[in-house]
């Protein structure tokens, strides 16, 4: 069962409310968690706030509001390069590895069958 919150302790709702009136915190008992949700043309679950209502939940709609939308592309973007980048580097140095050994094997291997491997153009 989800229960709409519209007051707390800290007035964490109320500060929401002030951001956005259309943001609306509800309580999921079945998963014991906070949620946020946004009442606008459909209703729609934004993000988990988690076991306990506090400010991280305004610094989350800070972070996530569309007014910061380049700021969050732009993050969303060098984000993407560094994991790109260092998938590249992963792949490299897989192949690297793995040409070395295939060098080794038929180094080893055009010894024992006197010059199988070698080129005759040499």
């Amino acid at each position: 069962m989800k229960i709409k919150i519209d007051e707390d302790t800290f007035d964490i709702v109320k500060r929401i409310k002030e951001i956005d009136e259309n943001y609306y915190v509800v309580y999921d008992t079945k998963k014991e968690r906070f949620e946020m949700h946004y009442a606008g043309l459909c209703q729609t679950f934004c993000f988990v706030i988690g076991d306990e209502l506090d400010n991280r939940a305004i610094d989350m709609i800070h972070y996530t509001s569309s007014r910061y939308l380049d700021e969050i592309l732009d993050y969303i973007d060098d984000n993407n390069e560094k994991l790109e980048s260092k998938s590249m580097e992963t792949i490299k140095s897989n192949a690297d590895y793995v040409l070395r050994e295939i060098y080794k094997f038929s180094a080893n291997s055009s010894k024992e069958m006197n010059g199988a491997f070698q080129s005759t153009w040499r």
